[in-house]
């Protein structure tokens, strides 16, 4: 069974002689007890979200969580009618400085997507969308003077994901050492509580982290442990 629109306010460990139990409360006041739960929250959540926890997790696993850096993104989608031909990738040192064209369909209009990174995103982090939609339709006009662009402040999307509730801020990135960085990863991954409580996202990873990749991977990873975890208790029964 899937429920959607289920905030958690609270990840609490009960445990007993008979079974070590997850007891999962939603802001509706909803209550799910399991033998496993699976944290798969984005790292910028995590790090505003220790008492989410109780008891509280290790001291361990919250300096890894604190220890691993936050990217820093806004991206536009602008909907407007293909002036770009061949164009790819576009880098220039405007406000919102990286873009690419998205596939166009025959008979549809295109997309152009913008991204801002970094310093260019940390200059943004606290613009309003319509500052931001003001800013993508200057640099465009910029970067194609030539092109009759006809852009509608409606046809442009913009996510910043810094100011996104459920991200608070991109994909994660490596700010330590390598062998320290390998050792906050790990980390993060480790199961808690006795192997009831388990971590999974692309932060957890060493490798392929900050791609859809290590998401799947990390969540294969968890799921396995469930699963090796419920054969191991049906061979002692």
């Amino acid at each position: 069974m899937i429920r959607t629109g289920q905030v958690v306010t609270r990840i609490e460990n009960h445990h007993s002689p008979r079974s070590t139990n997850v007891c999962v409360t939603t802001e509706r006041g909803d209550v799910y007890r399991a033998r496993h739960a699976i944290v798969t929250l984005p790292i910028g959540v995590l790090q505003e979200s220790e008492k989410l926890f109780s008891p509280l997790l290790p001291l361990k696993k919250r300096a890894a969580i604190n220890a691993i850096g936050v990217g820093k993104v806004v991206k536009v989608i602008v909907r407007a009618t293909s002036c770009w031909g061949a164009t790819g990738f576009i880098s220039t040192d405007y406000p919102i400085p990286t873009w690419w064209a998205w596939p166009t369909r025959e008979g549809h209009r295109g997309a152009l997507i913008g991204w801002a990174g970094g310093r260019a995103a940390i200059a943004l982090e606290n613009s309003d969308p319509d500052e931001i939609r003001s800013l993508a339709i200057w640099t465009l006009r910029r970067i194609f003077p030539d092109a009759c662009l006809s852009i509608r402040r409606d046809d442009i999307y913009v996510v910043n994901w810094m100011q996104e509730p459920f991200s608070k801020g991109a994909y994660s990135y490596d700010s330590l050492s390598l062998q320290t960085r390998d050792e906050h990863r790990n980390g993060l991954g480790e199961p808690e509580w006795g192997g009831s409580l388990l971590f999974a996202g692309e932060a957890t990873e060493v490798t392929y982290h900050g791609m859809v990749h290590s998401a799947v991977t990390s969540g294969r990873r968890a799921a396995s442990y469930v699963v090796d975890a419920k054969r191991e208790r049906a061979k002692a029964t």
